[in-house]
């Protein structure tokens, strides 16, 4: 990631390879962190590397990044 502050939809969509309405889907369901702000959702570049550095590894053994 990059140092901005902060994502909007349309970019953090760009970064995950995917639809700006998955991820508006996915930041409703509460399972992205995301905020408010005026009528905009965005998204704290910290929040999400936060949420994304607890995901559970694929494999417990490749921690270390190594295979």
């Amino acid at each position: 990631m990059s140092d901005k502050f902060f994502y909007t939809v349309k970019e953090l969509a760009d970064m995950l390879g995917c639809s700006e309405e998955n991820v508006r889907q996915l930041a409703r369901k509460g399972l992205l962190p995301a905020r408010k702000w005026k009528k905009r959702i965005i998204f704290l570049r910290k929040e999400l590397e936060e949420y994304f550095g607890k995901l559970p590894y694929l494999n417990p053994r490749c921690k270390d990044g190594a295979f």
